[in-house]
C-alpha cells in the first residue's frame, strides 16, 4: 500500500504521467486491485490516446475481469483511432 500510494505521488509530480500511470496499474494489479489498474490505464489513454502498451494491459485486465462490454467498448475506441 506505501509503495502505491508513492507511486500516487509520482503520478501528481510526473511530466510523463502516461508512463507513471502505467506503473501504477502494474502495482494495483500486483495488489489485487484489478479495477483501480483499469482506471489507471484508462486516465493514462486519455492523456495518449495511442499509447499501444495501455491499451494491450488494460484489454487483458478487461478479460481477465470478464468486463466484456468494456473490453468490446475499448476495442471500438482502438478502431476508431486506428482503423486497420
Amino acid at each position: 500500500n506505501g509503495a502505491i500510494a508513492d507511486q500516487q505521488k509520482a503520478v501528481e509530480l510526473s511530466k510523463d504521467k502516461p508512463f507513471e500511470l502505467i506503473e501504477l496499474s502494474n502495482m494495483n494489479v500486483l495488489a489485487g486491485n484489478n479495477n483501480r489498474a483499469a482506471e489507471n490505464l484508462a486516465e493514462a489513454l486519455k492523456i495518449e490516446p495511442e499509447n499501444a502498451t495501455a491499451h494491450d494491459k488494460l484489454f487483458r485486465i478487461l478479460a481477465q475481469e470478464k468486463r466484456f462490454d468494456d473490453m468490446v467498448a475499448e476495442g471500438r475506441r482502438m478502431a476508431e483511432r486506428k482503423p486497420k
